[in-house]
């Protein structure tokens, strides 16, 4: 992981946009990745881990990037 990764910032997005929380990445290491009821997503990568999260932050594509958006997508029921 380097350096300038984890001083990368998260963008937690709202479903209206009007309450966007912004965290540093590190915040995310404490974060759920396995609840089958949500998803996490950064950037459009469905992400497992804050490894992974960390991993996809550190793409050269992102490299330009200070804040990456994440997304938590809820399962929804219904058919």
């Amino acid at each position: 992981m380097a350096d300038v990764t984890l001083s990368k910032k998260l963008r937690l997005k709202s479903r209206d946009g009007k309450d966007d929380k912004v965290v540093p990445i590190e915040d995310a290491r404490n974060w759920v990745y396995d609840d089958p009821e949500a998803q996490v997503v950064v950037e459009n990568y469905l992400v497992h881990s804050y490894y992974e999260l960390v991993d996809i932050a550190g793409k050269e594509r992102f490299k330009d990037k200070d804040i990456l958006d994440i997304y938590s997508i809820e399962a929804m029921d219904g058919g």
